[in-house]
């Protein structure tokens, strides 16, 4: 009997598996400051387990800008942590994986290509395409929600994600299917940043939709899902230690990075 239970719930979890990633299970929501401005929010399924988690940036408290990365095409450092040796500068606060990528063998190197724009300090790694929607950013580094038709004149940075998910504090990408989404975010007012990443793998964790909406709650305006899946993580300086989620060892080649900092 206890045989026969077992092989039903494995089949249930193997065949079912959304039915543990919705999610409205986010019943519980906990905030705390890092610093004056950055605050860390998490919210908790009923079963107690942290699925997504973010930080929001009050920007004219911290002083604190989103910018891409500068390119680094070396091996070592795509391959140890997806943000290298960024945290070695004091003034970076926190890392979003950035865009999609074409696939990489395993520890072969560097990803061969980025899927869409991504453009930092004037040089162009790779050009707009007509399906992913970007992050440009102004002068002064504020974030501007590119669809595919407004890259071909942007003439600032930017980074390709992959689609919108909120435009005008409207969820605009109704995708049923759930993954690990990361995304940022910012408010209307340009008060606010938000970076964020759901836990999950094909089938659970948050749906585009889903996903723009809790940006939607989190106090954003428009929001950009970035690289997704077995590559969406976010990493912050809390304290002396710097950390990430999800929290496990396992890390993906990723071509760039979002950054927060001074």
């Amino acid at each position: 009997m206890r045989r026969v239970l077992f092989a039903a719930i494995c089949f249930f979890l193997l065949f079912f598996p959304s039915c543990a990633g919705k999610p409205n299970r986010a019943t519980v929501m906990e905030t705390r400051m890092l610093e004056d401005g950055l605050e860390l929010i998490s919210g908790r399924n009923s079963a107690g387990r942290i699925v997504w988690m973010g930080l929001r940036s009050r920007t004219s408290a911290s002083s604190l800008r989103l910018t891409p990365s500068d390119p680094v095409f070396d091996e070592e450092h795509l391959l140890s942590n997806h943000h290298g040796d960024d945290f070695q500068d004091p003034d970076v606060m926190a890392g979003l994986t950035g865009s999609p990528h074409y696939p990489v063998r395993l520890r072969s190197g560097r990803p061969q290509d980025v899927l869409g724009l991504f453009r930092v300090d004037g040089m162009t790694i790779s050009s707009p395409n007509l399906h992913h929607d970007a992050v440009g950013f102004t002068s002064d580094q504020t974030p501007v929600l590119l669809r595919p038709k407004d890259q071909k004149n942007w003439i600032g940075d930017g980074v390709a994600g992959f689609y919108a998910i909120l435009q005008n504090g409207i969820p605009v990408r109704p995708v049923p299917t759930r993954d690990a989404v990361s995304a940022v975010g910012w408010s209307a007012d340009e008060e606010f940043i938000i970076l964020l990443v759901s836990r999950g793998r094909s089938g659970t964790g948050f749906s585009y939709n889903e996903a723009g909406g809790l940006m939607k709650n989190l106090g954003a305006d428009q929001a950009l899902a970035m690289d997704g899946g077995g590559s969406a993580r976010l990493t912050w300086r809390d304290g002396d230690e710097i950390r990430s989620f999800p929290a496990d060892r396992f890390y993906r080649a990723v071509p760039n990075r979002l950054l927060l900092a001074r």
